[in-house]
């Protein structure tokens, strides 16, 4: 694939990541499900539909406040998807190997919710912080195995270890 390509690739990936990660931020450390209830205005109860849900485009054409009710939305859901595709598209520029890829988004994406969260709450859910080392630990051993590079699993291990 084509830099630019790619590039077009990590913007939309790292905007619609981005807009499931304000629902992660919002719900879970608060011990809230990111499955149900669907989304919701805060101050009318209004259930948010598809066209509500467009990043960046739906928050921009509302003007940032709800539909109906006309409430502020706040400037966190746009902040939180721009800065994953930013992050996205960095390690696209970093890392053009469409496997190892993969790998550093999912990592990307739990930085970014895991900062939103520490700024907002003071606290790093362990929850997000697992399942981000999991999902990023088994990508980078994916991408490690497919490539050809097995020496980076234990490099790789080792960097974990040290961070721990």
């Amino acid at each position: 694939m084509s830099l630019p390509l790619l590039i077009v690739v990590s913007v939309v990936a790292g905007l619609l990541i981005g807009s499931f990660l304000t629902v992660v931020v919002e719900r879970v450390p608060e011990g809230g499900s990111v499955m149900a209830p669907p989304s919701r205005c805060g101050s009318c109860g209004l259930r948010l539909g598809p066209r509500d849900l467009v990043p960046v485009v739906s928050w921009v054409v509302l003007r940032g406040r709800c539909r109906r009710c006309r409430a502020p939305i706040g400037y966190e859901a746009i902040l939180l998807e721009l800065a994953t595709a930013a992050v996205f598209v960095a390690f696209t520029l970093k890392f053009e190997d469409n496997i190892v890829l993969l790998a550093y988004w999912v990592l990307g994406a739990t930085l970014v919710a895991q900062s939103a969260i520490d700024v907002r709450w003071h606290r790093l859910p362990r929850s997000i912080t697992f399942t981000g080392m999991v999902l990023g630990g088994i990508g980078l051993v994916v991408a490690a195995l497919v490539n050809d590079e097995p020496e980076r699993i234990w490099m790789s291990a080792l960097g974990a270890v040290i961070a721990l």
